[in-house]
């Protein structure tokens, strides 16, 4: 025999659930800091570590006080708008193209025709970029300093990343800075214009 339910008794059935599915999720938010520290809900592509590995490389020729053309913004962030750019410019074959950190505001600068810059980016990269979002992650772990420099975690993903590209990659020259570095030091200086 079927139990009528008031209206009264079915709200406060949906308040208990809610409050229940509340608690498990403080609960498991609180179970996954205390086994991994270092990880964040808003890092969902952890391969932006690798980018950040490749940006540290790049970058390592420049000086701490470095700044682009636009006499603001630090080589970091000018290869960050590169690579959120190139993922904005290739969503389409991408996967999962959403979520990408600072994706939006490259889309809306595409749109209007304007290029990347310190004034169309997120107001604070250090934060809300994935260079900010991974940093945390990345010097815990061993892969970058707190400089962003690579530590030894990054030689090491530098190396299985070059591995897996394989025939790709130009080959790396006898003397000087690897190939990988050549081709990004003048985008990087011209990036801010």
């Amino acid at each position: 025999m079927l139990r009528r339910c008031s209206a009264r008794s079915i709200r406060s059935s949906r308040v208990r659930a809610a409050s229940i599915r509340c608690r498990w999720r403080r609960s498991t938010i609180r179970l996954a800091d205390r086994i991994l520290p270092a990880l964040t809900v808003r890092m969902r592509r952890i391969r932006f570590v690798t980018a950040m590995c490749v940006a540290a490389r790049v970058c390592d020729g420049y000086e701490i006080d470095d700044v682009a053309t636009d006499d603001v913004t630090p080589p970091w962030l000018v290869f960050e708008w590169f690579v959120v750019e190139a993922l904005v410019r290739h969503k389409d074959e991408l996967d999962d193209a959403e979520g990408v950190p600072g994706g939006l505001k490259v889309a809306s600068a595409r749109r209007r025709g304007h290029a990347v810059s310190h004034a169309s980016y997120l107001k604070t990269p250090k934060v809300f970029g994935f260079s900010g979002i991974f940093r945390r992650f990345a010097t815990q772990a061993g892969v970058l300093t707190d400089d962003l420099t690579l530590d030894d975690g990054g030689h090491a993903i530098l190396a299985a990343w070059e591995a897996d590209l394989g025939p790709r990659v130009r080959p790396r020259p006898a003397a000087g800075p690897p190939a990988l570095v050549v081709g990004w030091r003048p985008a990087l200086g011209n990036g801010a214009r």
